[in-house]
């Protein structure tokens, strides 16, 4: 299998390779299947823009930071590796370059080798996909916006997350979590939190 390193691609089609995208690479209008694609950057957006993508390894060589997988389709791909602060599925922002915004289906996907921590899920069918168990969890927006609405005492600061949801985009599906990032971030136990998630119901873990 051919090994694909910093390079531009426009309009190719992919199948069973091996390819590895660095943070200046970009692949533009493409078609992947059954390839395994190593993301090797630790943070941003990879360069991956109005493609379709299916049946694909999707690794994070690195820890990833703060980025997006708007822009292309992916259905049937598994996601592998440690992601915190991304953003998966169809962007409710409007892209001034392009109709980006206009792609982002995440159909049949598999994040059970993946670590998510603070990731968000827009207009995405929660209920499509696999996620990894607990000590990780993911809550539904809109459970999550109804828990903020609630008068209760949490514990600890697990108020201050819940006071997010309340400026959060109407598109968001649901939020992710993992059960030692929470307990450090908003100064819980973990039985704690397992009592808080389960105070909100409909947590997947």
């Amino acid at each position: 299998m051919n090994t694909l390193n910093r390079q531009e691609f426009k309009d190719h089609a992919f199948e069973g390779k091996n390819i590895i995208i660095g943070p200046d690479d970009i692949f533009l209008r493409c078609k992947f299947s059954d390839c395994h694609i190593t993301l090797n950057m630790h943070r941003g957006n990879p360069g991956i823009y109005d493609a379709q993508l299916q049946n694909c390894l999707i690794e994070a060589k690195r820890k990833m930071m703060h980025g997006r997988f708007f822009g292309s389709n992916y259905v049937g791909c598994r996601f592998k590796g440690k992601f915190l602060g991304f953003d998966f599925g169809r962007s409710p922002w409007p892209n001034p370059i392009g109709n980006l915004d206009q792609f982002g289906e995440l159909i049949d996907c598999d994040f059970t080798e993946a670590t998510l921590d603070l990731c968000r899920f827009f207009q995405v069918d929660i209920g499509c996909q696999r996620f990894a168990v607990w000590p990780q969890f993911v809550i539904p927006f809109d459970r999550d916006l109804a828990a903020s609405q609630r008068v209760q005492i949490w514990p600890g600061k697990f108020a201050r997350y819940l006071g997010l949801m309340k400026d959060e985009d109407p598109a968001l599906s649901a939020s992710t979590g993992t059960c030692a990032d929470f307990q450090k971030r908003y100064e819980i136990t973990e039985e704690e939190l397992v009592q808080a998630l389960d105070d909100i119901g409909g947590v997947l873990r």
